[in-house]
């Protein structure tokens, strides 16, 4: 969910008697009209962090000071760092756990059943749902 001209009036209508500070609406517009990266705000979500910054506003707490450029760009490369660091952290953890997984079936003498199984294994899934697979 993003911020438009029909919420801004309908927020200043509530908080303002119909004017909304230049400032703020910036802000607002700034903060607010572009998707996040990693997925969309639900209205749930999307309210409560725009009231909050208004009240904070209206008691003086909201630094209104629009970032630059730069500022954006900066952000925008430390989301996708993180994002990239937590993809490498899990393939990291799963090459760790699939190494077992195989040298488990190494150490139980498992191969010929594990590569029957691999063969003739079909996916089904359970009542929630989830998948996992069976002969």
């Amino acid at each position: 969910m993003t911020i438009d001209n029909k919420l801004i009036k309908e927020f200043a209508h509530r908080y303002f008697a119909d004017r909304m500070p230049e400032d703020l609406r910036a802000y607002l517009f700034e903060r607010c009209a572009k998707e996040p990266l990693e997925g969309d705000i639900v209205p749930q979500f999307f309210f409560p962090i725009v009231i909050s910054d208004i009240q904070k506003y209206i008691r003086g707490e909201l630094d209104t000071t629009l970032r630059t450029e730069l500022e954006k760009l900066q952000e925008r490369y430390d989301e996708l760092s993180g994002i990239m660091c937590r993809f490498a952290d899990d393939i990291r953890r799963l090459e760790t756990e699939n190494q077992y997984y195989a040298d488990f079936v190494h150490w139980m003498h498992l191969y010929d059943k594990y590569q029957g199984f691999r063969k003739n294994a079909h996916e089904e899934f359970d009542e929630f749902g989830f998948s996992y697979y069976t002969i």
